[in-house]
């Protein structure tokens, strides 16, 4: 049992940590997950179990491919077997199984790379997993995917380039290692992964040679000798790996030529989400209150950041020099565009200005810590008086430090907040105390209590995931509820081509009509978070909001890429209902704001138009529907067809005009069923928007309005 005792321990914290997404229908209702993730899992499993292979996606962007967008892992094996799934049940095995796939490759990377004891290779594992840059990560479940082979890969390839036995099956371990973390769907993960392999490989044991006798010139010519070969011996398994994901990466290939982000993106796009300095405070440190972004929580815990120090200042703890290395060039690029570093980097090497969002190199930061943390807990045991001391005021100095961070960040607005962070809360400031107060006594009387620090680790990670979204669950009708507007549209919806396509102009800031009675419904049942989650769910689908078009098959001209979508040609297209320049993204809904011209919705085939109702105005008992302006200069004029056939006495018309002098601006221009006209004068309301009224001679009932 001791033998197994590792991953029994990680399977069960797997469990714990994922509770309520093994125990309970709660579900993932928020921002990627809602609006990307269960899109395109719905589509890939229909399309699967119909036997077909999606190589073609009808409903956004007015028509893209689908296979050659890596992001639909349509070729990942992980993602088959639960086909037979709807999404938002199907996502949850997905996570719980790659935490332990995480877990158990920290494990065996800890282990047999670094030589460390069974204890502290199991508290790497923990600290890894269920450290809060992975658990913040299942929300974009393919980076989470990737990111949970990237200590798998590292074993590998520690093996092979020790091993003198099994080269061989250790190189195609690497091989298929490598394709599946390509496949997961997110290569820029797979490129975070290449750089730690390059790192590892580099500055591993074996890569520098005893060379004292010799001169600087020919001790330079060895190294890169050496280095050579270890990079020829990985070349080709690296190229075996890229052969087996061939049917994925040539259509992606051939994708990206037609990208918007073909040719790199803008250095401003390149440099998004970047880790402001002075809010390494708030990523360092477990949030016992309100987390940053997804993209920015990057701690391992009070307890395994001050292991990790010690790891790191420790002499005789070996393999510290590349996981240095890692951590240190991680958070480096982390900062982004905060340094100049990052801009040279987009400019000299091809291919790194294709993705956006530095703060993910966090994911290689959180890897080497955690190893770290794992040769702090086997140093642990043999410190001197003297350097227990000394690593007394390390650890003080160092949270000490990180706490000063993020009161001098308190005003800071971070990407994807909605205003400045504030001051740490009370609740806060006790756990990292707390924490401090634990490390500090395993570090000066209870070094040799081992086990007790990879629990100690395990709970103060478990308390800070509280706030984070792998416990951000709400109700499953978030996702499987219908609403009004789909009803109608699945309602009218025809299997001739060209299907009619629908575009949203609404914002999610709207009231449903029954949002009164929801919040009364859920509020006896979730926390308030949840309250909020299923509330925002709702709106999105009442809008179908890219791109949750995708679940019902009607077709949208809008689309939500973030990724190798949406193409060039499409952007540029598209570029003429906003006015502005292309979004790296899609998402017109947000963009638009007054009724595209009749021809684009004519070339676009668009039949429906979905808004809120935000502007509109009820006058003595009639609607005003003032989303759908139509602005007329001089000469110019519009024609309301198709009314129903009501008797009337009274035009009311909702009018803004220029025009600085009261008086007749335009004529109305009424047709009956017998054809016969009427004409009436349009008074200029002032430069302010008012309602006009029209008054009629006798009753009529109007066949067109102009």
């Amino acid at each position: 049992m001791r033998r197994y005792t590792p991953y029994i321990i990680i399977i069960f914290a797997t469990l714990t940590f994922c509770w309520k997404l093994g125990f309970t229908n709660l579900v993932l209702a928020r921002g990627d997950t809602l609006l990307y993730i269960y899109p395109y899992w719905d589509y890939r499993s229909a399309s699967l179990l119909n036997g077909e292979i999606p190589l073609w996606n009808p409903y956004i962007f007015m028509g893209t491919p689908f296979l050659a967008n890596p992001q639909s892992a349509v070729l990942y094996p992980f993602n088959w077997p639960l086909a037979f799934l709807a999404p938002h049940v199907a996502i949850k095995p997905a996570i719980i199984l790659h935490f332990v796939i995480a877990g158990l490759g920290s494990y065996a990377l800890a282990k047999r790379a670094l030589k460390v004891s069974t204890t502290a290779a199991t508290l790497s594992a923990v600290t890894f997993a269920f450290g809060g840059h992975l658990t913040a990560k299942v929300e974009q479940v393919n980076q989470m995917q990737a990111m949970a082979w990237m200590p798998c890969l590292l074993w590998v390839t520690a093996e092979l380039l020790t091993s003198t036995r099994y080269r061989r099956r250790w190189g195609l371990l690497f091989s298929v290692f490598l394709a599946v973390q390509i496949l997961a769907g997110h290569p820029q993960t797979s490129l975070i992964s290449i750089t730690g392999i390059i790192i590892w490989a580099s500055l591993t044991k074996g890569a520098i040679q005893n060379t004292a006798s010799l001169t600087t010139f020919y001790k330079l010519r060895i190294l890169l000798q050496h280095l050579a070969k270890r990079f020829a011996s990985l070349i080709p398994y690296v190229a075996l790996g890229t052969l087996i994901t061939s049917a994925q990466l040539l259509p992606t290939f051939e994708l990206a030529r037609h990208s918007l982000r073909s040719g790199g993106m803008t250095l401003h796009n390149t440099i998004s989400f970047s880790l402001h300095p002075l809010l390494l405070g708030r990523s360092l440190l477990p949030p016992y209150s309100q987390p940053l972004s997804n993209e920015y929580v990057s701690h391992i815990g009070v307890i395994a950041l001050l292991l990790a120090i010690l790891g790191l200042t420790c002499v005789q703890t070996k393999g510290r020099i590349p996981l240095f290395v890692m951590t240190s060039l991680a958070l480096l690029l982390a900062i982004g565009g905060y340094t100049p570093i990052y801009s040279m980097l987009a400019k000299l090497i091809p291919g790194f200005d294709l993705f956006r969002a530095p703060a993910r190199w966090l994911a290689m930061w959180s890897l080497g810590a955690a190893l770290l943390a794992g040769l702090g807990c086997d140093a642990l045991a043999n410190l001197t008086h003297e350097k227990r001391r000394h690593m007394f005021w390390v650890f003080f100095a160092t949270i000490s430090m990180l706490v000063s961070l993020t009161i001098l960040s308190a005003r800071i607005i971070a990407p994807g907040d909605s205003g400045p962070l504030g001051l740490p809360t009370l609740p806060d400031l006790i756990g990292w105390v707390l924490a401090l107060t634990v490390a500090l006594l395993f570090t000066i009387a209870l070094g040799n209590k081992r086990a007790l620090i990879v629990l100690a680790v395990a709970v103060e990670l478990f308390i800070a995931s509280i706030n984070l979204p792998i416990n951000n669950l709400t109700t499953p009708e978030a996702y499987t509820s219908l609403r009004p507007s789909i009803t109608h549209l699945l309602s009218t919806k025809h299997s001739t081509l060209p299907s009619d396509r629908t575009l949203s102009m609404s914002r999610l800031v709207y009231d449903p009509g029954d949002l009164s009675y929801m919040t009364d419904l859920l509020e006896r049942q979730l926390p308030s978070e949840a309250v909020e989650t299923a509330i925002v769910a709702t709106k999105a689908k009442e809008v179908l909001s890219p791109n949750l078009s995708m679940i019902w098959k009607i077709p949208s001209v809008d689309g939500y890429g973030g990724g190798i979508l949406p193409i060039r040609s499409y952007a540029q297209f598209t570029a003429h209902f906003t006015s502005n320049t292309p979004s790296i993204d899609g998402r017109l809904r947000e963009n638009i704001k007054h009724v595209p011209a009749k021809w684009l919705l004519n070339i676009t085939n668009t039949r429906w138009l979905i808004t809120d109702k935000l502007s509109d105005i009820w006058h003595n008992n009639i609607f005003y529907d003032l989303q759908f302006n139509v602005n007329l200069n001089d000469g110019d004029q519009t024609q309301i067809e198709r009314l129903r056939p009501i008797q009337t006495t009274t035009v009311g018309i909702m009018l803004s005009s220029d025009a600085e002098y009261d008086g007749r601006i335009a004529d109305l221009y009424l047709t009956q069923s017998d054809g016969s006209l009427i004409t009436r004068p349009i008074i200029s309301p002032g430069k302010e928007r008012r309602l006009v009224h029209i008054d009629l001679a006798t009753p009529m009932t109007p066949h067109s309005v102009i």
